[in-house]
């Protein structure tokens, strides 16, 4: 049973009983670990700045989509819906606009604006720094290249008010790297640094004030990078078109700075982004206007010549009878070479290498919906290229691969038109057919009506599509005389009263958590990694060797802690270990018994001696042998004489003499003692000596029980001769003394067969409450 419970117990990772047990005797280390913690807690409230929570809403204004129009009006119904400039440019979702506000360029732009790479603070001492904004009593003014290009920021310290009335500025970068260092005796202050630092003082400056001052320069990349882990924009609903700005910040007045300035560059940027396309559109627009103009001139001319020299006056009252049967075809065929006319613009337009990035103006009108819908990507495209470009150079990686994906789809869509443009000019010709064999119906008119006919469809024609154009370059001229925001504000920046964090009360129970977590740490670190143990349970998962007993802490000065009438703590353990040794010990409970240990110290000397006087109070005849012959203990203790004894009987030639080794101690005559005489020069010889085996034979007969204390196993080799006549060893560890290899050593001698039928006596652990009596336990 006794194995079978080791073996479990070995396997155990941790014992929270015995945990328990430690975090309740080290109370006081719970206790303290709380009061640092919430002390570290209280200072670090003391120095924080309370953060606060700054807020803006907006909503998002659409595009406005534009339907029918353009061509289809003016020509009376055209399908196919008009030419529009709103539809062109499209109306983005709100993720898009989420991502355009947050966007790196952006940032950049609202930190350029309010100089928010430099930050400036005072420090008076470890508890008190202020943080300035608007308010700061000097400025540091860097070349606006260098605040373009600076990749990792400096430090610039400035000191006034000292005894010798001189400004003190030291550049730092790091906590090594000094960069520059100067005195001077007035502002504005020039530090020669790269192109030249410049400091000088503000309205807020107080002459003569001692202060120390820092400024912390950062570049304009380098701090949006900061802003934009810091700011948290998302969807403020997912019904509506509403963007939710925040951010955290100590200044109330910086963060709502901050978020008012970022939504001023959102819309001063989609103007722009806007009326670039206009612009772009109205180049578009007057150069197509010239050729048309030219076209249309031209068609009149040839009209009114027609007129002149056929002596025309009225054709169209002339052939109104007829031309009204005609009117469908005429209808049909007007559509398909308006809608031909389109695409042929379209298809000029692109196939053109100056327009190569170009926005195409027409995406309505086209009889092939895919192709339009083509364009629209690719204009969308074409506007993020544009974007980039103003923020990005040309070896820029996502430009040179938004410029590929562009490229490519130029041929997908030149390859659409070409086809569509294919489609439109055989629908063209199949009307122009059925209007021939309309005109073979028609032979009875004179060849000059159906030529007349030819002139003036020419003619309104062009004077459609030049309305149509003159149409569109107002709309895009009011476009760009009335720009509206992108965005309208529903919220302008605002902070809550209540500051976010610190949270005193949620920090200072963190802190009680972490002060009782600590400790339990430590106890449990203390166990897990210590090289030696320091009770039974410990013992137990160390080895599946038995356990006698163990032994408490003894607070009495003398050696000899039982006798008759003792009830202490210890004396107790010592009875309890008499007993398992009754019935752990081979042959009814008597024999030669070895005690010994890993190293001096751990008081197998005094665990042999009370062992002894404890099987004496039994009334058994017990004699203690002090065997450790490189030194010996038992006679020190008992207070004998130590120029005789085992010594002197193993080194003498004469046969007999061992009743004179015996000394009466004790117990009414019941135990004798057997000290070990001076220290001899070859202990180990003496102790493989054949007059030793015939006195411990003897002594077997005579007593009981026979109790040898031996040398410790690891520091020399005594005890290991002494196996072949002990029935058992009693290996004595000490709590917090022996270290766990020692434990695993054992078994080492035992699989070797160094040592026999070992038992473990656990000695010096800590005093625990029994029937009868409570102790305070006493370390010593």
């Amino acid at each position: 049973m006794e194995e079978k419970y080791t073996s479990e117990r070995k396997n155990d990772n941790i014992d929270i009983v015995a945990l328990w047990r430690a975090a309740c005797r080290k109370w006081y280390l719970f206790a303290g670990s709380v009061v640092v913690c919430v002390a570290l807690v209280v200072c670090y409230l003391k120095i924080a700045k309370p953060v606060y929570e700054v807020s803006a809403d907006i909503l998002v204004n659409e595009d406005e989509k534009k339907g029918g129009g353009g061509l289809s009006s003016l020509m009376g119904g055209i399908s196919g819906g008009g030419f529009s400039l709103d539809g062109m440019i499209g109306g983005g979702s709100v993720n898009d606009e989420i991502l355009v506000i947050s966007s790196h360029s952006l940032i950049r732009e609202m930190v350029q604006r309010l100089d928010l790479n430099i930050s400036y603070t005072s420090k008076k001492n470890f508890f008190k720094k202020k943080e300035y904004y608007r308010n700061s009593p000097f400025t540091v003014d860097i070349p606006e290249s260098m605040a373009d290009t600076l990749s990792s920021g400096f430090v610039v310290k400035v000191q006034t008010g000292g005894s010798d009335d001189k400004i003190k500025v030291l550049l730092k970068k790091g906590f090594f790297t000094t960069l520059a260092e100067m005195e001077a005796a007035s502002f504005p202050i020039k530090v020669d640094y790269g192109e030249g630092i410049v400091i000088d003082k503000t309205q807020f400056y107080e002459p003569g004030k001692k202060l120390k001052f820092v400024a912390h320069v950062n570049g304009y990349d380098g701090e949006a990078e900061i802003l934009e882990k810091r700011l948290d924009i998302d969807l403020s609903n997912k019904k509506a078109n509403g963007i939710s700005l925040k951010i955290r910040e100590s200044n109330k007045q910086r963060g709502k700075d901050i978020l008012n300035t970022l939504i001023e560059c959102y819309n001063e940027d989609a103007v722009l982004n806007k009326n670039l396309k206009a612009q772009n559109m109205l180049s578009f627009i007057d150069e197509r206007l010239i050729t048309v103009e030219e076209e249309l001139h031209e068609a009149e001319r040839i009209v009114e010549q027609y007129k002149r020299e056929n002596d025309l006056s009225d054709i169209d009252a002339e052939a109104k009878i007829i031309l009204e049967a005609n009117s469908q075809y005429r209808k049909l065929l007007l559509e398909a070479e308006t809608q031909y006319s389109i695409i042929s613009m379209v298809d000029s337009f692109l196939n053109k290498p100056e327009n190569k990035y170009s926005l195409v103006p027409v995406t309505t009108g086209l009889p092939d919906r895919g192709a339009a819908e083509a364009i629209n990507e690719y204009n969308k495209l074409l506007l993020e290229r544009m974007r980039l470009l103003r923020t990005a150079k040309d070896s820029n990686l996502a430009l040179r691969t938004l410029t590929a994906q562009i490229d490519v789809m130029r041929e997908n869509i030149l390859n659409t038109v070409s086809k569509a443009k294919e489609s439109s000019d055989i629908a063209r010709t199949d009307l122009k057919k059925q209007e021939a064999d309309f005109r073979s119906r028609l032979r009875g008119f004179p060849e000059q009506e159906r030529e007349y006919m030819d002139i003036k469809r020419n003619q309104l024609i062009k004077n459609e599509l030049y309305t149509f154009l003159m149409k569109r370059r107002e709309e895009n001229a009011m476009t760009l005389a009335a720009t509206s925001p992108k965005c309208r504000i529903v919220n302008p920046a605002y902070s809550k009263n209540k500051p976010v964090a610190p949270q005193s009360l949620i920090l200072l129970l963190i802190a009680c958590g972490i002060g009782l977590v600590l400790p339990v740490v430590y106890l449990y670190g203390k166990t897990v990694f210590s090289v030696k143990f320091n009770n039974k349970n410990d013992l137990r998962r160390l080895t599946d060797l038995p356990i006698a007993g163990e032994i408490c802490h003894s607070s009495t000065s003398g050696y000899v802690v039982l006798r008759e009438n003792s009830i202490s703590p210890v004396a107790e353990m010592f009875r309890l270990l008499r007993s398992n040794l009754q019935f752990m010990l081979p042959g009814g409970g008597k024999g030669i018994l070895l005690v010994t240990s890993s190293e001096p110290g751990e008081g197998k000397s005094f665990v042999s001696l009370n062992l002894a006087y404890s099987i004496a109070l039994m009334r058994k005849r017990t004699v203690l042998i002090d065997l450790d012959l490189r030194n010996p203990k038992i006679a020190d203790y008992l207070g004998l004489s130590v120029t005789t004894g085992l010594t002197n009987y193993l080194v003498s030639n004469k046969e007999g003499g061992e009743n004179d080794l015996i000394h009466h101690v004790a117990q009414e005559g019941f135990l004798d003692v057997i000290t070990a005489g001076p220290v001899p020069p070859n202990p180990s010889e003496l102790l493989l000596s054949e007059k030793l085996d015939s006195l411990m034979a003897r002594l077997r007969e005579k007593y009981d029980y026979v109790i040898v204390d031996t040398a410790p196993v690891e520091r020399v080799s005594d005890t290991f001769s002494l196996t072949r006549f002990v029935d058992a060893t009693l290996y004595v560890c000490r709590a917090d003394y022996t270290h766990k290899n020692s434990v695993f050593n054992v078994e080492d001698f035992v699989a070797e067969g160094s040592l026999k039928n070992v038992m473990f006596v656990l000695n010096d652990t800590e005093i625990k409450k029994t029937y009868g009596y409570s102790m305070k336990h006493t370390r010593g």
